[in-house]
């Protein structure tokens, strides 16, 4: 329920009533049926038009049955006191007169949100991609991470946000991790972490991330209540303070799934490949106290790719030159792949051999290593790749490079298995992976 209040001029010799209208889109979210956008129109309430009154004050209350918040637009409808004077078929709309600028106002979420179900979490790019005078540059940067979210949601009505937890400032976050430490609160576990990789030697620990880490947020909220923890046994009661940030949610009919993406920006020292858990909550900007936010969510971490710039030209009719430069993470290898169109025209590209068959030579040969070199925290690995398998041009022509970036560890067991299954030893696991069309670099 929402009560709204405001002014009306009207013609008093001719206007015997002023309707109050409220109009707001509702999205419909059951969880089940198709989400949809209705638009909604309610009289909120009436006024009589005195005879000889030209300013007519006016206070209504709308209702609508649940806590949900709604953006209403207010209009006031004026209706003639000469309607038994005109013709029986008068359409209704020719018989009152409605403001043409409505009043704004918001009827605020009354409930506490329920929390969030998280579908999955996965790392988003944002590539560029150009040739000048025969030179392809292609640039990929980790923007941060989509949020995907089962359905239902707007339950709290228009406006919902994905909130993701922060420190409000650096003694919070400290008294909290201590008291984590020292076991004698665990509030430190639903907040927003990030770490270095320990592959690259990199520890558990790192600073906590702000606001300013987190460039796609849309709203700053500091409505959650202050929570006291002693760092260590004994200790004073500390307050610790945190804050929300509001990411805006969009919904995708194809995977029946709403999604949030929220940018992150982590440019701490050498912790190039970090990864990153999210405390997150169901938030409400617009809503009375205690009902701005639902318990919080933590997701399973997820690890963000360190950007990479790939360069290549053509350096002759049959090879191709290839540069790809970014920050070093551990045990990388870089490698480029030749691919030629599928002897299907539905199959893509393909590596097979007979595929890639001559009637001059064996096919082996088409995966070639990139020469790495290190300076300082910068990685660059080059090198000029064949475009004939084995100096021979192949059947189907070679139409496509791949190059992959894989980081060298070992395999552990796999989820159930048990102890006495002997792990598969060596295992890679991809970093980066971008296409060469030669096409583009004039190369037949």
């Amino acid at each position: 329920m929402v009560a709204i209040a405001g002014t009306a001029l009207c013609h008093p010799p001719s206007t015997a009533r002023i309707d109050i209208e409220t109009h707001w889109d509702e999205v419909i979210d059951d969880g089940t049926s198709p989400v949809r956008t209705e638009k909604r129109v309610a009289t909120a309430g009436s006024v009589t038009v005195e005879v000889g009154t030209a300013t007519v004050p006016w206070r209504v209350q709308q209702t609508f049955g649940d806590g949900k918040r709604r953006d209403l637009v207010c209009h006031a409808v004026a209706s003639t006191r000469f309607r038994e004077y005109f013709p029986r078929d008068t359409p209704a709309e020719q018989l009152v007169r409605r403001t043409e600028q409505g009043l704004t106002t918001i009827a605020v979420n009354t409930t506490r949100p329920d929390p969030i179900e998280v579908h999955s979490v996965v790392p988003i790019f944002r590539w560029s991609r150009e040739v000048n005078n025969g030179v392809l540059t292609s640039t990929r940067r980790t923007a941060g991470v989509r949020v995907w979210l089962q359905r239902p949601w707007q339950q709290t009505g228009a406006g919902e946000r994905l909130g993701v937890i922060i420190y409000r400032d650096a003694g919070s976050a400290s008294a909290a991790v201590s008291a984590e430490s020292n076991e004698t609160s665990a509030l430190h576990g639903t907040a927003t972490r990030w770490c270095g990789d320990p592959l690259d030697g990199f520890g558990h620990q790192a600073g906590p991330l702000v606001a300013a880490n987190f460039p796609a947020r849309i709203e700053l909220d500091q409505n959650m209540p202050a929570h006291k923890v002693r760092p260590s046994p004994g200790a004073q009661l500390v307050e610790v303070r945190r804050d929300v940030l509001g990411h805006a949610v969009q919904y995708d009919a194809d995977r029946d799934l709403w999604w949030s993406d929220i940018d992150i920006e982590i440019t701490n020292g050498k912790m190039y490949f970090p990864f990153v858990r999210l405390g997150l909550v169901r938030h409400q900007p617009h809503a009375a106290p205690g009902c701005h936010f639902s318990p919080i969510v933590v997701t399973d971490p997820v690890q963000l790719p360190p950007a990479r710039t790939l360069t290549a030209k053509a350096v002759a009719a049959d090879k191709v030159s290839v540069h790809v430069t970014g920050p070093w993470i551990n045990n990388s290898r870089f490698a480029v792949e030749l691919l030629s169109r599928a002897a299907g025209p539905l199959l893509g590209f393909s590596a097979d051999a007979d595929d890639l068959a001559t009637s001059a030579s064996s096919p082996h040969g088409s995966m070639h290593l990139l020469t790495a070199s290190i300076v300082g925290d910068t990685v660059t690995a080059s090198g000029q790749i064949p475009v004939r398998v084995n100096g021979v041009p192949t059947e189907s022509a070679v139409t496509r490079l791949v190059l992959r970036e894989y980081q060298v560890g070992e395999s552990l067991h796999g989820p159930g298995e048990p102890p006495s299954v002997q792990p598969l030893g060596p295992a890679n696991r991809a970093v980066y992976v971008d296409v060469i069309d030669q096409a583009l670099l004039g190369v037949n």
